[in-house]
């Protein structure tokens, strides 16, 4: 994944954490505040996605369709 990829995912991940309607029904259905951070932050978070996922979908044969 691109920087430019990981700073678009950011910047919109921060644009509908900061809608209000949104952080709201958060806090309602997670008793927790929805905060957005930094493109390093998001950066570090897609890559431990990835560690954590990439092996599971590989191992079930998932594709896209």
């Amino acid at each position: 994944m691109g920087p430019a990829l990981v700073v678009r995912i950011s910047e919109a991940f921060n644009a509908i954490a900061a809608m209000p309607n949104v952080a709201e029904a958060v806090f309602r259905q997670q008793a927790g505040r929805i905060v957005g951070g930094t493109t390093a932050a998001c950066a570090a978070q897609l890559r431990r996605e990835h560690a954590t996922w990439a092996p599971v979908i590989r191992e079930a044969g998932i594709r896209a369709e």
